[in-house]
């Protein structure tokens, strides 16, 4: 029991790196999920229209993780804006 380190108090940190993967994971995993469920027949047209939101998520996260490496620019920030703006 000792050898836990408490997460509030201790020095537990991840890289961006891990986090943008875990989310754009995420994102993409709910996107596949609605459109799949737009396929149904009978099914409310709401799914469709959240698979386009979580899909603009999506590009967003990973306009900002990709486009950041490069030089110094204030491009990647507004096409993370603009995707963010469309969600």
């Amino acid at each position: 029991m000792d050898r836990f380190v408490p997460l509030a108090g201790g020095n537990a940190t991840m890289s961006h790196e891990v986090i943008h993967t875990l989310g754009s994971t995420s994102y993409f995993v709910f996107m596949l999920l609605f459109v799949w469920t737009s396929r149904i027949p009978r099914t409310n047209p709401g799914a469709s229209s959240w698979a386009a939101l979580v899909s603009c998520a999506l590009l967003a996260r990973l306009s900002l993780f990709f486009l950041t490496y490069g030089p110094p620019q204030k491009m990647p920030l507004a096409v993370y804006v603009v995707f963010n703006v469309l969600e």
